[in-house]
C-alpha cells in the first residue's frame, strides 16, 4: 500500500450544499424532492416541468441535479446520456492505535480515514439501483490476497454475522 497525497476527498453532501447556496445567492429557486413527470418545451428550449406532485414550475434555465438518474431525464429530451449506477461496497473498521490520517490506495482496495473509523473500499459492480450488500463481496474484501494489511486480522465471518451488515 502506498499513500497517495495527490488524491483528495470531499464529502459530497457538503459540496452539493455549497453549490446550492451559491446558486441561491445568484437568484436560483431550488426545489427539493420534486419528482419530474415531464419537461415542458418550446422547440428545443425547456420552459418548465410538470412534477408528480402536481405542480408546474416554469423556468428560463434548468439544472437537474439527479445524479445517476440523469440518463432518464436525458431520454425525455431525446438525448442519450451515458450515465449508469455503479454499486460500491465498503467496510467500516475501527481506527488503528496509530491513526490513519490520509487516503491510502492499494492494488485492489483503498482506505479512507473517517474520525474513529476507517472505510475500506474495493468493489464496483454493475448492479443497477440494487442497494443490497452481498456477502460474497464482503468476504472477498476481507479474505482477498490483495487485502490491505490493516484488514487482514479481521475475519470474513465477523462481517457476515454482523447485525450492521445491511448498513455498511
Amino acid at each position: 500500500m502506498r499513500e497517495n497525497v495527490s488524491n483528495s476527498q470531499v464529502q459530497a453532501s457538503c459540496v452539493v450544499q455549497a453549490f446550492a447556496h451559491a446558486a441561491h445567492r445568484l437568484g436560483a429557486n431550488i426545489y427539493h424532492h420534486q419528482e419530474i413527470r415531464r419537461f415542458l418545451t418550446q422547440g428545443t428550449k425547456v420552459t418548465g416541468v410538470d412534477t408528480v406532485q402536481g405542480e408546474t414550475i416554469t423556468c428560463n434555465q434548468i439544472i437537474i441535479a439527479s445524479g445517476t438518474w440523469a440518463a432518464q431525464c436525458g431520454a425525455w429530451l431525446n438525448v442519450r446520456l451515458p450515465i449508469h449506477p455503479l454499486h460500491g461496497q465498503l467496510l467500516s473498521l475501527p481506527q488503528t492505535p496509530l491513526p490513519l490520517k490520509h487516503m491510502v490506495f492499494g492494488e485492489a482496495a483503498y482506505l479512507v480515514p473517517r474520525g474513529s473509523t476507517i472505510l475500506v473500499g474495493a468493489t464496483k459492480e454493475d448492479m443497477g439501483f440494487d442497494l443490497n450488500v452481498t456477502e460474497q463481496c464482503i468476504a472477498e474484501m476481507v479474505t482477498t490476497g490483495h487485502a490491505p494489511p490493516i484488514i487482514q486480522p479481521f475475519s470474513a465471518q465477523r462481517f457476515l454475522s454482523s447485525k450492521s451488515l445491511s448498513s455498511i
